[in-house]
């Protein structure tokens, strides 16, 4: 039943309540049994009686819509409170872990995957790190590779001197000195096809030859040497790494 239905019988009322007056007043002098008025007396009692029932129809429709516009937030605020739940979980788990590595490079007890984390966290409009670099330095930190910390602090001049450098619109062979004697190298003569498979890595669905690399030990030891495989894009001002690890075969 809709309220613009129930108020339409009201105007109705109102006309029978209308011609009931009016017919009152014109008939003062009839008897009080008359006909006509009688009718129109026990119209207004049948009017009076069907409106209060939708009187009372209204109020309890008027109830459930209140009752469902209370339940529709309630639900709505659930949808909303479960998807920032969501979104924070994901949030935190960045947090935590980028947290972790923070503590760790501070209190020099970091792995070469925290390193990695360190960087990409705290400068990510600079730098990305591929799965295929951290896979590599799971693998040395899996061997407990000796010098995470100097690894640490070449990754940490990657992303701010030389990169400030490149970005500045310097060229390599300045931005190079950065590392300072024997812990950079802009390529590697003499390569094997395979030697340059192993250097090159899918980044955004390209493969990207990385022959730019930062390095610690020269033995084939996954304990004591590192080479770290990156390269620049200037159009993105960006670094990519793609391999943290083992040396890698020429």
């Amino acid at each position: 039943m809709s309220l613009r239905h129930i108020s339409r019988e009201k105007v109705s009322e109102q006309i029978v309540r209308s011609r009931l007056q009016h017919i009152q007043s014109a008939s003062a002098d009839l008897p009080d049994n008359d006909a006509e008025l009688q009718v129109y007396q026990e119209l207004l009692g049948s009017v009076d009686d069907e409106l209060r029932g939708r009187s009372q129809e209204i109020s309890t429709l008027r109830d459930e819509i209140n009752s469902l516009t209370t339940e529709n937030g309630r639900l709505l605020s659930l949808m909303a409170g479960y998807g920032h739940s969501t979104h924070e979980a994901s949030v935190d788990v960045d947090l935590v872990r980028l947290r972790t590595a923070v503590l760790a490079q501070l209190g020099n007890t970091s792995s070469l995957v925290q390193s990695l984390e360190f960087v990409q966290g705290l400068f990510p409009e600079r730098v990305d790190v591929l799965d295929s670099a951290f896979k590599s330095a799971q693998e040395s930190d899996d061997a407990r590779f000796k010098f995470c910390r100097k690894a640490g602090d070449l990754l940490l001049v990657l992303v701010t001197n030389y990169w400030e450098v490149l970005a500045g619109g310097g060229p390599d062979q300045t931005a190079k000195d950065c590392f300072g004697a024997q812990a950079y190298s802009a390529n590697e003569s003499g390569l094997s096809s395979r030697g340059r498979a192993e250097r090159t890595f899918l980044y955004r669905g390209e493969p990207v030859f990385m022959d730019k690399h930062l390095k610690i030990g020269g033995k084939d030891s996954l304990a004591t040497t590192l080479r770290i495989h990156f390269e620049w894009f200037s159009g993105d001002r960006k670094i990519v790494i793609g391999h943290c690890g083992r040396h890698l075969r020429f």
